[in-house]
């Protein structure tokens, strides 16, 4: 039987990185999206965009701030 090894919060610190860095490009390309001339529909996608986007990023804060808490 394999011990589990301890929760090491560089790891997270790193893997956060890796989810922050392309939502923060998503976000990025949706506002120049905003800028442009779009259908109806078209905002909807956007704005689904948009709320996906944020969700992670504070699904990722809300993680981070448990870490820093010792409650993990």
């Amino acid at each position: 039987m394999q011990q589990k090894k301890p929760f090491n919060p560089s790891v997270f610190s790193k893997l956060s990185h890796e989810i922050r860095t392309p939502v923060a490009i998503i976000l990025g390309m949706v506002r120049f999206l905003e800028k442009t001339s779009l259908t109806d529909q078209q905002k909807n996608y956007v704005r689904y965009l948009t709320e996906s986007a944020q969700s992670l990023l504070g699904l990722d804060q809300k993680i981070a701030q448990i870490i820093e808490n010792n409650k993990l």
